[in-house]
């Protein structure tokens, strides 16, 4: 089986996954209202959209985080980072390894939002930072919103990352991690997403579409 046949029939179920978590994530918002934590995080994300499409839009700190990310999945594969550019007309990370993970990491990591986290938590250590916790909501939202913004502006120019992991693999994985981390961060930060509620809908949703197919096939 050839490479590119696989990621065809990969990039086929990541489609249905996505659809599948689509219909299910729906169906957690259904019973969603906004609390004051819910609050500070859906204004971080507004308040970058107006940013982006009101003023500049930060390239240059979306491609350093793009090209940062693209040299931590080196390092996690065990390769070697041989070299590290960046410019406001984009960057490159040259690498002894390449990999669809490496390509793609940056589309599917929010490198920002990772690093929020870590910078929190690290401060929580040594001092008490509860007062601050919708503060850490707030660029929590701004932070996911860069990513996703940034993100689809970029792939709207097209990408050879993209075009090195083939389109029809890396933009269903692309929509369906991004998602989910979505998910996860809303589980994190609001009692009313529960993620394991989320993969039960997903799990029912699959059994439904599989039993009306095999109904649909065999009466």
């Amino acid at each position: 089986m050839s490479v590119t046949f696989f990621k065809i029939i990969a990039g086929g179920i990541l489609v249905f996954v996505g659809f599948i978590f689509s219909i299910a994530f729906l169906k957690e918002l259904s019973s969603f209202k906004i609390g004051i934590q819910e609050s500070f995080f859906l204004l971080g994300i507004t308040t970058y959209a107006l940013f982006h499409f009101l003023f500049k839009k930060p390239i240059y700190l979306y491609i350093f985080g793009h090209e940062l990310t693209h040299a931590i999945s080196v390092f996690l594969c065990k390769g070697k980072v041989k070299s590290f550019h960046i410019s406001r007309r984009g960057g490159r990370v040259g690498s002894t390894k390449s990999n669809f993970f490496i390509y793609l990491s940056p589309y599917l990591f929010p490198i920002y939002v990772i690093l929020t986290t870590v910078i929190y938590f690290f401060i929580r250590l040594f001092f008490h930072t509860e007062a601050y916790l919708n503060l850490f909501l707030f660029f929590i939202g701004f932070t996911w919103a860069f990513h996703i913004f940034l993100t689809f502006y970029f792939l709207g120019k097209g990408q050879m990352d993209i075009m090195h992991s083939g389109r029809i693999f890396s933009l269903p994985l692309i929509y369906v991690v991004n998602l989910f981390t979505l998910i996860i961060i809303l589980s994190c930060l609001s009692k009313q997403i529960v993620l394991k509620n989320f993969l039960e809908k997903a799990v029912q949703l699959v059994r439904y579409v599989f039993q009306f197919t095999f109904k649909s096939n065999f009466c």
